[in-house]
C-alpha cells in the first residue's frame, strides 16, 4: 500500500517537473528539486518492485557515445590536473549524457506515464506561448523587456521543440490538420517576430525545411510549401517592423564584432568567447585541456589580457567540446547527436488516444536536429533550462521507441 502511494507520488512529480519546467511558471529550484524527488523515490520504487523485468532490452548507440564521452572528459581533466570538487562539478553540469537511460526506466516506465508527462509538456509550452502572446500585446509586461516567461534563449528552444511535437501529430478528425496548422502559424511568427533570438531564427529555418521535406512527398507540394514559407516570412517581416530590425540588429553586431572589435553586445560578446576558446583549443588540439580546466584557463586568459571580457562559459556546446576534449571530444560528441538521429527510423506511431498519435521517427530526429543547432551559439547541454527539458523529451522518446530486436 504504501509502496503504491510512492509511486502515485513520483508519477506526480515527475509530471509536475515536466510541465513546471515547460510552461516556465516556477523558478528554477522548484523543478530541479521536484524532479529529483521524483528520482529518488523512482529508485525507491525500482528496489520494491524487483521482480518486475527490465524496462530496457538494449540502449541505441548514442547512450554508449555519451557515456564514452563523460568519461573521456574526466580522463582529459584528471591528466591535466583538477581538484576533486572542480571535476565533479564541471561533469556533473553534463549529467544529461549518462541519466538518460536512467530518467527513462525510472519515471516513464510505464504508457500512461509518458502520456501524462506529454500532456503536460504540451499544457506547459502552450501555455508558455499564450504569455508570450500577452506580453506582445501588452496585456502582461516586464521591465526587462523580455518577451515571454523564460529568457529568448530557452524560448526559442522551448518553442522550436513544440513545433517538432505539434508537426509530429496525426490525427482522424476531420478538422485536425486544420488546428495543427494555425499552431504550427503561431508558433512561427512567436519565434520570428514575438520573442526573437539568432537561434530560433536558424532553427525555423531548417526545422521548416526538415518539415517540407518529411510531411510532403511531392516536389511540386515542397516547392508550394516553401513558397508560401517565405511568403509568410515577408509578411511578418511587414507587419512585424520589429523583426527587420532584429534582423538588421544581428548583422550590425556581427559586423562590428568582426571589423570594428566590437563586443558591447551579444554578437561581440560571443566572438570574443570564441576568440578566448580557440586560444585555448591551440594548447591542445588534439586531447583537449579537460572540461574541469577550462573555467579557470578563461579566467587566466582574462587576468592576462588576452580576452576582454571575463567568463566561464564559451556559449557554444561544439566549441566547449573541442577545447575540453580535443578533436576527440568534438568527435564523440557529434557521434552521440548522430547516432539518436539514426537510432529514429523506421515507421513507429504511437497512440496517445484512438484518433491521436505521434510520429517518433518525425519527433526523435526534429528534437535532434533542434539540439544540434542551438548547440551551435549555445552551451545546451550545460544550461539549466535545455538540459531540464531534454530529461523529459530524450528519456520520452527512447521509452516510446524501444522494440525488440530494433538494434
Amino acid at each position: 500500500m504504501v509502496s503504491d502511494y510512492l509511486h502515485k507520488l513520483q508519477i506526480v512529480l515527475c509530471v509536475f517537473s515536466v510541465f513546471a519546467i515547460s510552461s516556465c511558471l516556477f523558478p528554477t529550484g522548484v523543478t530541479t528539486t521536484s524532479f529529483w524527488l521524483a528520482i529518488i523515490l523512482g529508485f525507491g520504487f525500482a528496489v520494491s518492485q524487483s521482480h518486475r523485468g527490465p524496462v530496457h532490452d538494449s540502449e541505441p548507440y548514442a547512450i554508449y557515445f555519451g557515456y564514452g564521452l563523460i568519461c573521456y572528459l574526466a580522463l582529459v581533466s584528471i591528466a591535466h590536473g583538477v581538484d576533486i570538487h572542480s571535476l565533479v562539478t564541471s561533469l556533473f553540469e553534463y549529467r544529461i549524457l549518462f541519466l538518460i537511460p536512467l530518467v527513462g526506466s525510472l519515471l516513464l516506465q510505464t504508457e500512461r506515464t509518458r502520456n501524462l508527462c506529454l500532456v503536460a509538456f504540451f499544457l506547459g509550452a502552450l501555455i508558455a506561448l499564450a504569455a508570450s502572446y500577452l506580453i506582445y500585446f501588452d496585456i502582461l509586461n516586464f521591465e526587462d523587456g523580455r518577451r515571454s516567461l523564460a529568457n529568448r534563449i530557452f524560448h526559442g528552444f522551448l518553442m522550436m521543440s513544440l513545433f517538432i511535437f505539434v508537426a509530429g501529430l496525426r490525427s482522424t478528425q476531420k478538422y485536425a490538420v486544420v488546428v495543427f496548422g494555425l499552431l504550427l502559424a503561431m508558433i512561427v511568427y512567436n519565434v520570428l517576430a514575438v520573442e526573437t533570438g539568432r537561434s530560433a531564427y536558424i532553427c525555423q529555418v531548417i526545422v521548416g525545411l526538415y518539415f517540407l521535406t518529411c510531411k510532403f512527398k511531392s516536389w511540386v507540394l515542397r516547392v508550394i510549401g516553401l513558397v508560401l514559407g517565405v511568403v509568410l516570412v515577408i509578411l511578418i517581416g511587414i507587419v512585424e517592423p520589429g523583426f527587420v530590425s532584429s534582423l538588421e540588429s544581428s548583422a550590425s553586431s556581427i559586423a562590428s564584432a568582426i571589423f570594428e572589435n566590437s563586443y558591447s553586445k551579444s554578437a561581440g560578446l560571443r566572438a570574443e568567447y570564441y576568440r578566448g576558446g580557440f586560444h585555448l583549443w591551440n594548447d591542445s588540439p588534439i586531447f583537449g585541456v579537460g572540461i574541469a580546466n577550462i573555467d579557470g584557463a578563461l579566467s587566466q586568459l582574462h587576468a592576462d589580457g588576452i580576452i576582454r571580457v571575463l567568463t566561464d562559459n564559451l556559449h557554444s556546446e561544439y566549441l566547449t567540446m573541442l577545447v575540453g576534449g580535443g578533436v576527440f571530444g568534438l568527435g564523440l560528441y557529434c557521434l552521440f547527436l548522430a547516432s539518436f538521429f539514426k537510432f529514429f527510423q523506421g515507421e513507429l506511431l504511437v497512440n496517445l488516444t484512438c484518433t491521436l498519435s505521434l510520429d517518433i521517427k518525425f519527433v526523435g530526429r526534429g528534437i535532434i536536429l533542434v539540439i544540434a543547432i542551438f548547440s551551435l551559439f549555445n552551451s545546451t547541454f550545460k544550461d539549466f533550462g535545455e538540459k531540464q527539458l531534454m530529461f523529459f523529451i530524450l528519456p520520452f522518446l527512447l521509452c516510446a521507441s524501444k522494440q525488440k530486436g530494433r538494434y
